[in-house]
């Protein structure tokens, strides 16, 4: 972290994390601090990379996303980044792909990719 990053910021963070709808003026309420203060700090954190986005967590059951798959693929030795960056591309392509992560451990242990991920029915 940067040598500017200090406890205003953390807790300016946790609250994003907590609801990223807030508004500066809620922030500041919350934690005591004057509104300037949470939206120089904000911005600051969004300059610096700290902040990318700001996101929703939506109900996938209730959207109709209840499916889960884990799906096994081999790959050859030296092409685990290769195939990792295919992959993502892939699912960025695809609407029904919704969520994917790997398995790591297991890759490594059997030489397997895991793939874990959610896919819309």
């Amino acid at each position: 972290m940067d040598k500017f990053f200090d406890e205003i910021d953390r807790k300016i963070i946790n609250a994003y994390l907590q609801d990223s709808r807030l508004s500066y003026r809620e922030i500041a309420k919350r934690l005591g601090i004057a509104v300037g203060t949470v939206m120089t700090r904000t911005k600051k954190l969004e300059l610096q990379g700290i902040i990318e986005s700001y996101s929703a967590i939506l109900n996938h059951n209730k959207l109709g996303y209840e499916l889960t798959v884990i799906t096994e693929i081999k790959v050859s030795k030296g092409k685990l980044v290769e195939m990792e960056k295919e992959i993502a591309k892939i699912c960025r392509k695809s609407v029904k792909i919704l969520e994917v992560g790997f398995l790591p451990n297991l890759i490594i242990v059997s030489g397997v990719i895991l793939i874990l991920s959610k896919i819309k029915l």
